[in-house]
């Protein structure tokens, strides 16, 4: 056990003692490793939790049941699952606005006399929130990791003097969903997808490989870490006889995702799903291409091993003269990844930052 590992089975041992177990009605977590949703679950469970453990990502539904197959678990990006809660604990969101969104969808659901329990490390910005929320209170703090709590008038109060963010913050409705612009397609986003404000720069890397390339994907594209659904979207357009399947571990992208395609009447040539890795709905297909622009964050905290198990296992779902088309930072090297899996590879494309790779058998 490394020393973060063993600093949160501390933190979540002690938690129980200031945050009444038996009265929290949701537990709701976006980013946790296996390890520290064992030491949380465990504890809580053994002093009395017995409500509904909310999970923002396939990945964590999965472990969770796994750990305790009588726990109650539901995939949802909303921390109660839009249900009525007295107490609510929930681990912070990354981003500002995706923790103010899911701060206030938790207080809006608490009681009058609720409380709702955050933690998290200073590295996702459990300092900057509690500073910025009324009525906070620490009530713990040991090693990394900060206990805080909110009564129900809590309100959040923006800083002044505050720096911009240099990206430009689109409108969000009142489901906390925005629309962001590729040459002239709508994409659906939100505050926590990934690249929510406007198309990431890699996926554009992409795009612009595969079409200078021209060549045709083939009847079924896998779009395996799909976010707000950019690549199929914009691939559809062009290649109007493919089937696109969307694939992502957190919930609220497949949402967004599901929504690009709507608002671009792609519903009756898409599937999209929650799955963690290559699932029970991937694994009984055949991809004649696969894209992706992999994850390699979780959270704050960088995760290569999603990415590389994918790679690793991709070849399963991949059709008969079947390519994968990748893309991210060139020191992820997914070229040499690709290499191990398929007999040809070749870099298509790439700047100062990324890298377009095709494989094929």
């Amino acid at each position: 056990m490394n020393p973060n590992e063993r600093s949160a089975q501390r933190f979540f041992s002690a938690l129980v003692d200031v945050c009444p177990a038996p009265l929290i009605n949701h537990v709701y977590l976006c980013n946790q490793s296996v390890n520290n949703n064992q030491f949380l679950i465990h504890s809580m469970v053994d002093n009395g939790f017995k409500g509904t453990l909310v999970a923002a990502r396939a990945s964590i539904a999965k472990s969770s049941r796994d750990l305790n197959r009588d726990l109650s678990v539901v995939l949802s990006d909303h921390p109660s699952n839009s249900e009525k809660a007295e107490h609510i604990l929930l681990e912070l969101n990354q981003g500002r606005e995706a923790a103010r969104m899911t701060i206030e969808a938790a207080l809006e659901a608490i009681s009058d006399s609720g409380q709702v329990w955050i933690f998290g490390n200073q590295e996702s910005g459990i300092v900057s929130i509690a500073k910025r929320f009324s009525s906070c209170k620490t009530a713990l703090y040991k090693g990394h990791l900060r206990l805080i709590s909110l009564t129900k008038n809590s309100k959040y109060q923006e800083k002044t003097g505050k720096k911009r963010n240099k990206k430009h913050t689109p409108t969000l409705d009142d489901e906390g969903f925005c629309q962001i612009d590729y040459k002239g397609l709508p994409i659906i986003s939100r505050p926590g997808v990934f690249s929510w404000q406007e198309p990431d720069p890699a996926s554009i890397l992409l795009l612009d490989a595969m079409e200078k390339l021209d060549i045709d994907p083939g009847p079924t594209v896998l779009d395996w870490g799909c976010g707000s659904g950019l690549l199929s979207a914009a691939l559809a357009q062009r290649w109007p006889s493919c089937h696109f399947t969307l694939s992502d571990d957190q919930f609220s992208a497949v949402r967004c995702a599901k929504k690009t395609m709507g608002i671009n009447r792609l519903e009756q040539r898409s599937l999209v799903v929650a799955e963690d890795g290559i699932g029970p709905t991937l694994e009984e297909k055949k991809f004649s291409t696969i894209i992706s622009n992999p994850p390699f964050h979780r959270g704050v905290r960088t995760d290569f091993q999603a990415a590389e198990l994918f790679i690793k296992n991709a070849t399963a779902i991949l059709a008969k003269n079947g390519s994968i088309w990748l893309v991210g930072n060139r020191f992820l090297n997914y070229e040499k990844q690709l290499a191990k899996v398929l007999k040809h590879v070749e870099v298509v494309a790439n700047n100062s930052t990324f890298s377009v790779i095709r494989g094929w058998q």
